[in-house]
Parts: structure tokens; sequence; C-alpha cells
């Protein structure tokens, strides 16, 4: 298994080649554990509090992508 920096080193990899290089919205699907990872980086919580968030099962999550600003959950 992967520990949280492997799995937030992965998840960076691909946001950043995958919805840097997309010029229009996106769906990704994945796991609680990635979406935890993903909404920890975006709010600026230290990776050792992310596994406190409580991540809903089958809610959509939207994360909104600016070329100024950078990624917003």
């Amino acid at each position: 298994g992967e520990n949280t920096e492997q799995v937030a080193q992965r998840l960076r990899a691909f946001a950043d080649t995958i919805w840097a290089t997309e010029s229009g919205n996106t769906i990704t699907c994945t796991h609680n554990g990635v979406i935890r990872c993903l909404v920890g980086e975006l709010l600026g919580m230290p990776m050792s509090q992310w596994f406190r968030l409580q991540v809903p099962h089958l809610e959509p999550i939207t994360v909104i992508q600016t070329r100024e600003f950078g990624r917003f959950v």
C-alpha cells in the first residue's frame, strides 16, 4: 500500500498532467482516500490532519481551477 505522501504525489502528478492540459470540464472518479488527500491539500491543511476529513460516500466534490489562482474545492 501507499502512504499519504505517495498518494498525494500521485494525485499532484495526475492533476498537473490531466487537469492542467484540459481546456473544458472534466469528470474524475476515485475512492475516498484519494479525495481526502485532494480536499486536504486544496484546503491547505497539514497532511498529518487529512485523516480527520469526513468525505461522504457517493457525493460529488467540485474542484475549480483558474489560471490565475490555481485549484479550489
